[in-house]
């Protein structure tokens, strides 16, 4: 596995490279330095994701495209506007698809295609993933993974709200 770390701090570099390499046995890294596009000393949460969201995506733009990838997201809004999002894992396109995907073809369409299948059974049983996965991550897993995700900021709001949120909503 490759990865492309966005910055050159070495005790930043050393946590992540620590972490990876106790999850993975063969990873290779690549440092670069790449802006945030954020001040330097980030003020609150979100400025601090944005910047960090940022040096991810420059540090991937600059290092060799390993391409592109299916994933789903869900979103759920409460009443009271707190909002969950979760992300499913993902799922290399392949080249051809991915070809495809740049002429304008719909993904279900470009994966039908590839693969023989039919258009439906791609966009309303297996999904992109299950075809591509041979059923191994089909399109109803990648969405209950996602939404599980999705709901760790209902289920346990003590580790994503203040005690005042919290005070308030009772």
């Amino acid at each position: 596995m490759k990865v492309a770390i966005g910055t050159r701090n070495p005790a930043k570099l050393a946590g992540i490279e620590r972490a990876f390499r106790s999850t993975y046995v063969h990873v290779e890294f690549e440092c670069l330095d790449a802006e945030s596009g954020v001040r330097a000393d980030p003020k609150g949460e979100e400025e601090l994701r944005t910047g960090a969201l940022n040096r991810a995506r420059r540090a991937l733009e600059k290092t060799d495209n390993s391409g592109t990838y299916i994933l789903g997201c869900v979103v759920i809004i409460d009443k009271s506007g707190r909002i969950g999002t979760g992300f499913s894992a993902q799922v290399q396109i392949p080249k051809e698809v991915e070809a495809m995907l740049n002429k304008g073809i719909p993904l279900a369409e470009a994966v039908a295609a590839v693969s023989g299948s039919e258009k439906e059974r791609v966009r309303f049983d297996l999904g992109s993933n299950g075809i591509l996965t041979k059923g191994l991550y089909i399109r109803k897993k990648e969405f209950d993974d996602a939404t599980t995700c999705a709901l760790a900021r209902f289920k346990s709001p003590e580790f994503y709200e203040s005690s005042n949120e919290r005070k308030t909503e009772k």
